[in-house]
């Protein structure tokens, strides 16, 4: 059953705290009050007396209205001035027109077996804290608790050794009486305007090791050690064509350990990763020269080897729902404009005729490259086959509507 320490009239004139709070080390404590123009008071939250006896710290959801009283010891005192302690928090200093009889209360640490002191619509109550864990508020780190059934903000976390251990900013989802509180740690930071430490939200990962063969590029990270926030991070590989200077990307999970990119023979190329803490990736700055891979590329064309000539080459394009096969021959676009390519009811294909020299059929990696006239570069990748049998005439197709839409 609830223990309610004092009962205040809505009404009525709040006269201040029970002794008993003096010895506990809770007599900091203060019920803030809006008093209208007929003398009617509305209750808001809780505040505590700390730093100086002039000064209450509380949330602003505690504190909301233009004639604020504090109620406790030493009766109901006007509060004359407010103000956040630190820019995007809610945490709120404020001050009193006398300075407060009461002993201002003691930062210290929380605990698992804290009491919450809070407002409610009854009046002042406590209550064991329960399930109390951890979770972020605003910029901060805070305490999670279940407390006081319908508590207003700015209740208070008071631990066995009657310490203030936190200040609560408000309900932490709707009918379930949980809360969230700044520890104490948090609001003596707020108090000597410090703000939260600045954490970078993108961080540059070197040590990568790129291994390039026939058309890929294996990216590997296995050797690095995991960071401690690769759960929540988000990782992307960021390549740069030497030949173009035009910067590519994709993410990656780290558990992965690696990753394979294409690319186009002949070039040499940069390999970057980077851990983004809010999840997007941010090609903006400039990508640090000493956190990235280089890699070469082979000089020739892998199929150079085989005799690989191209007979003709060409752009063609069949209806969506034909079933085209990769080697059947797929007629040349008669027209070639940009309207043609948004056309949602075709596929487009890079239609070729070729020939090469083996004595065994062979399997090998396919890139194809579109260089669009400002400079940057599409890529797809897909498998070739060569077949003894189809040394002097072999047709084929790919379908390229993908990184056609993606160059448009």
């Amino acid at each position: 059953m609830k223990k309610v320490l004092s009962v205040l009239c809505v009404l009525g004139l709040l006269l201040g705290l029970v002794s008993a709070w003096a010895e506990d080390a809770a007599s900091g404590v203060y019920v803030l009050v809006d008093v209208g123009p007929d003398g009617e008071e509305i209750t808001l939250g809780t505040a505590a007396l700390l730093g100086d006896q002039s000064t209450l710290i509380t949330t602003r959801w505690a504190a909301g209205a233009d004639n604020l009283y504090a109620v406790g010891a030493g009766g109901k005192i006007a509060i004359t001035e407010k103000s956040i302690l630190y820019e995007g928090s809610s945490l709120m200093a404020l001050k009193l027109a006398s300075p407060a009889p009461a002993e201002p209360l003691t930062l210290g640490p929380s605990a698992q077996d804290m009491n919450v002191i809070a407002m409610t619509s009854s009046g002042l109550e406590r209550q064991a804290a329960a399930h109390v864990t951890l979770t972020g508020l605003e910029q901060d780190p805070a305490i999670l608790y279940t407390g006081v059934p319908d508590a207003l903000p700015g209740a208070l976390l008071m631990n066995s050794q009657g310490e203030l251990a936190g200040i609560t900013a408000a309900g932490y989802g709707e009918g379930l009486d949980r809360y969230a509180a700044w520890p104490a740690d948090i609001i003596g930071a707020r108090m000597r305007g410090e703000g939260p430490e600045a954490v970078p939200k993108i961080q540059w990962i070197s040590g990568l090791t790129v291994v390039v063969d026939m058309g890929e590029m294996t990216v590997d990270w296995s050797q690095l050690e995991k960071p401690e926030t690769a759960e929540t991070d988000a990782f992307y590989l960021i390549w740069l064509d030497d030949g173009n200077n035009y910067v590519s990307y994709t993410q990656v999970q780290w558990e992965d350990q690696s990753s394979s990119l294409s690319y186009v023979p002949g070039r040499s190329y940069r390999v970057w990763m980077q851990q983004s803490a809010d999840g997007e990736v941010d090609l903006e700055q400039a990508l640090p020269a000493a956190k990235g891979t280089r890699c070469a590329t082979e000089a020739v064309p892998p199929y150079a080897e085989h005799q690989y000539k191209d007979v003709s080459i060409y752009l063609g394009a069949a209806p969506v729902d034909d079933q085209v096969d990769a080697a059947e021959e797929v007629p040349p676009l008669e027209t070639f404009t940009p309207e043609s390519l948004t056309d949602e009811n075709l596929c487009y294909y890079l239609q070729v005729r070729s020939t090469y020299q083996v004595e065994a059929q062979e399997e090998l990696p396919l890139v194809i490259a579109l260089t669009a006239p400002d400079g940057s570069q599409y890529l797809d990748q897909g498998g070739f086959i060569l077949a003894p049998e189809l040394n002097e005439g072999d047709v084929w197709n790919a379908e390229i509507t993908q990184i056609l839409s993606s160059c448009m």
